[in-house]
């Protein structure tokens, strides 16, 4: 996947963010796909370095995500 279609799913979804302030539901579903983005671009990065701590990053996130999704 791209770099360039990574932030622009990001963006897209900060879009949305900023647009949908109205419904709850998809305000929590752009939240979801920019944790889902950030985990996506982490999880390359850690596959492009040999750090143990920016490997463990992704796992991080991806905890965090879940524990946003429920609340």
């Amino acid at each position: 996947m791209p770099t360039t279609l990574i932030f622009a799913s990001f963006f897209l979804a900060l879009l949305g963010l900023s647009l949908q302030r109205k419904h709850l539901l998809s305000l929590l579903l752009t939240l979801e796909s920019m944790a889902l983005t950030l985990y996506v671009t982490t999880a390359l990065w850690a596959l492009n370095s040999t750090s143990l701590p920016i490997m463990v990053a992704p796992l991080i996130i991806l905890t965090f995500s879940a524990c946003e999704a429920g609340m």
